[in-house]
């Protein structure tokens, strides 16, 4: 009763979508093939579910809902209007945890579950920043072609998403949720103003925060 059922569902519309199986034909994005022979925690449960498909777990508002990794429109557009001082703050990821190469173990179901590893490397990403290779332990992954997916998106990850961004708002805008997509327009970047705010307002006249020019 403490779970979403709704983001739950979400998810499993994105898993339940067919892709390449590396092979010619296609499967389900992503499986969970595991049995849970010990008692643990629901979360740790959910949480190792969720870790197959990309995702996380949050807790809010009494409930324990799924976000998972990925495509869908930004959720929230922040500008230097709506952002405390109107500044955002950058910084990069450091070379040392960029992965260039990736070792995933799961259980192969056509060789009786065994133990088996498959490995990938980005040779531009070696080059760069020479080998750093990251061990993920795919639990429930038990065909080549989801440890591959599994591969490339540790390694995708760290290649592409090498800064973080820094910033504070308020309470109007503080209600966002882990896993969404937010756009950031930053005047000082974008050397173009994108966005304002409305000082006040009355039935004929709108009062904005700065000139604007038509």
């Amino acid at each position: 009763s403490q779970v979403d059922k709704w983001s739950i569902y979400d998810a499993a519309v994105w898993c339940d979508e067919l892709v390449s199986d590396g092979a010619g034909g296609t499967e389900p994005r992503a499986r969970f093939d595991h049995a849970f022979t010990q008692r643990e925690p629901a979360l740790q449960i959910i949480q190792t579910i969720a870790a197959t498909m990309q995702g996380t777990i949050w807790w809010g508002g009494g409930k324990v809902f799924l976000s998972v990794d990925k495509p869908a429109d930004p959720a929230r557009i922040f500008t230097n209007a709506n952002v405390l001082e109107g500044t955002f703050s950058y910084g990069s990821v450091g070379l040392s945890t960029r992965s260039s190469a990736a070792m995933v173990t799961y259980r192969d179901r056509s060789n009786n579950f065994e133990n088996a590893v498959d490995a990938m490397d980005r040779p531009h990403m070696i080059d760069r920043f020479g080998r750093n290779q990251t061990e993920v332990a795919a639990l429930g992954v038990t065909r080549w072609s989801q440890a591959r997916r599994a591969a490339r998106y540790e390694l995708l990850t760290d290649e592409l998403e090498a800064e973080t961004v820094t910033f504070a708002v308020g309470f109007a805008d503080a209600l966002i949720e882990p896993g969404q997509i937010l756009e950031i327009r930053d005047e000082l970047r974008n050397r173009a103003r994108q966005g304002g705010r409305t000082q006040s307002a009355s039935n004929h006249f709108f009062v904005l925060d700065s000139d604007l020019v038509l």
